[in-house]
């Protein structure tokens, strides 16, 4: 009776070991259809020459294979590819004010290929690989130009904000897929300077491509432009913070639920009648000193962002940073919820009750009184209430946060943050600061 459901746990692990070891294979789906009307326009115009036309029976393997490695399934994999494209080309995300010169240059790409007094012009056109060799250059100069001046307002953040920024610019996707098409575009331009050196196309036919490279680049040159700029704005920065904590939260809990799962699979009838996976959920993030160290590094940096901005008299970023803090707890413990764990605490005698969410929280509330206490000695009242109403806030989230404990005895962990409200309270009082008591 025991290997049936051992032998069920063990098949949907290696399951989920397959669909999750080629993660990137999904993304690239919407490429398929743009690659099949590429190649349609490009033969209805008879853009290649006659003995270089595309092999639909190539093509179709193509799709095939692509197909079968991801879904096994070619027509599910063209529906999912044109179910990902459309809302990539939907005016909200692809506006023309961010891309028009790519548009320019696609309007005039069309423009050479359609009329037959162009495509002769090209044709007869002796210093094509000039202007290719050319196009390279441009776009290496804009590559080195642009990646190599975003160091300085870079560094400027660092030194304002926290050494984060320059983590946060290193690992951002757009800048990175920025960089790649600005490289691919440099290389292909070198490559296309040579007659026939790009599958056997004449250079000529290739130069309305080059066209539409430059405007790409361009356009993606001002991309990479708004991000930078974008990445330096201490909202801007601030937020990714969170995302990306809340974020880590949201996958460390899926992973551990799974495997909890499965491992109570494997446990004999008595052992599961004694445990339920939410106690093995709570063992494993008893054993996750990574998972608590990453949130506190975390944390510090909100903190150290909180800190600077008081200093240099922003009590908006300041705010900002506070939300944030008290965001990461709210959305910890209601993470949390399924496999709280709460114990009463033997410092105390047993008479006051704490759970295990106490290694990432209880950090938390620290800093929100180190930050309590550099505004009280910069008389920043504005952000004691900050801090006073983040506490107050918590303290609500954690009496109506409902979990499978019995009796729903998580309500009483408002005790904690009300505690850390009243001392900040009565420090800004006796510094003075007696608005924030009314708060």
């Amino acid at each position: 009776m025991r290997d049936a459901p051992a032998k069920s746990a063990l098949r949907e692990r290696e399951r989920f070991i397959v669909r999750t070891s080629k993660p990137g294979l999904d993304r690239y789906s919407a490429g398929v259809p743009l690659a099949v009307l590429l190649i349609i326009l490009l033969d209805v115009f008879n853009v290649f020459p006659v003995t270089y036309s595309p092999k639909w029976p190539l093509l179709i393997v193509f799709i095939i294979i692509v197909g079968f490695v991801r879904t096994q399934d070619p027509r599910s994999m063209l529906r999912r590819g044109f179910s990902r494209l459309k809302p990539k080309l939907s005016t909200e995300k692809l506006p023309l004010q961010q891309f028009g010169i790519s548009a320019v240059g696609l309007a005039l790409c069309i423009y050479l290929y359609v009329l037959p007094a162009q495509r002769s012009a090209l044709r007869d056109y002796k210093n094509i690989d000039v202007i290719f060799v050319a196009l390279g250059g441009m776009i290496g100069t804009i590559i080195a130009l642009a990646f190599s001046l975003s160091i300085i307002p870079i560094q400027r953040a660092v030194e304002t904000f926290t050494p984060s920024v320059a983590r946060l610019y290193r690992k951002d996707k757009t800048s990175q897929r920025v960089f790649f098409f600005l490289g691919l575009f440099c290389l292909t331009s070198f490559v296309c300077s040579v007659d026939r050196a790009f599958f056997g196309i004449e250079n000529w036919v290739l130069l309305p491509i080059g066209i539409v490279m430059a405007a790409v680049s361009l356009d993606l040159l001002r991309l990479h432009y708004r991000r930078v700029a974008q990445l330096l704005e201490p909202a801007e920065a601030i937020q990714r913070l969170l995302r990306e904590v809340t974020g880590f939260i949201d996958q460390t809990q899926e992973t551990i639920a799974r495997e909890a799962a499965l491992r109570w699979q494997l446990l004999s009838e008595d052992q599961k009648a004694s445990a339920s996976p939410r106690h093995i959920e709570a063992a494993f993030y008893g054993q996750s000193t990574a998972f608590v160290q990453y949130i506190n590094i975390r944390s510090g940096e909100l903190a150290e962002i909180a800190t600077k901005a008081i200093a240099r008299g922003e009590p908006f970023t300041a705010e900002r940073s506070i939300q944030a803090l008290t965001e990461i707890v709210r959305h910890y413990s209601t993470a949390r919820r399924e496999n709280l764990v709460i114990r009463a605490v033997p410092e105390t005698l047993f008479s006051v009750c704490d759970s295990d969410l106490r290694s990432v929280v209880d950090p938390v509330y620290e800093i929100l009184q180190d930050i309590n206490r550099s505004a009280i000695a910069l008389k920043a009242e504005n952000v004691c209430i900050y801090v006073t109403r983040a506490l107050a806030g918590v303290a609500i989230h954690n009496l109506a946060l409902h979990s499978k404990e019995p009796t729903n005895r998580a309500a009483v962990l408002a005790w904690k943050p009300l505690g850390y409200l009243k001392g900040c309270v009565q420090e800004a009082q006796r510094a003075g600061l007696s608005n924030a008591a009314f708060q």
